[in-house]
């Protein structure tokens, strides 16, 4: 982990399906111990943001950490399979 306790971050992220913008550029840091909330309308992207971050999905661009680690580089090269 990193000295300000990051333990997930993601980066700039994308994905689309199709001509479906799903997530657009999408940045957040959560530290440990806080406790957070994503909230919005039905279609905005929730379960795809949280998708992405469980390593389900893997994001057009930008990049998802946890505690330091990338949680797509291995899946980016086909290394390991998607749950």
């Amino acid at each position: 982990m990193s000295e300000n306790n990051i333990v997930l971050s993601i980066k700039n992220v994308d994905k689309t399906f199709g001509g479906l913008h799903a997530l657009g550029d999408i940045n957040l840091e959560i530290e440990e111990g806080k406790i957070h909330a994503i909230i919005g309308p039905n279609g905005a992207g929730k379960s795809t943001l949280l998708n992405v971050c469980i390593g389900r999905l893997i994001p057009d661009r930008g990049t998802v950490e946890f505690e330091g680690k990338n949680m797509h580089r291995a899946q980016r090269r086909g290394q390991i399979d998607s749950p």
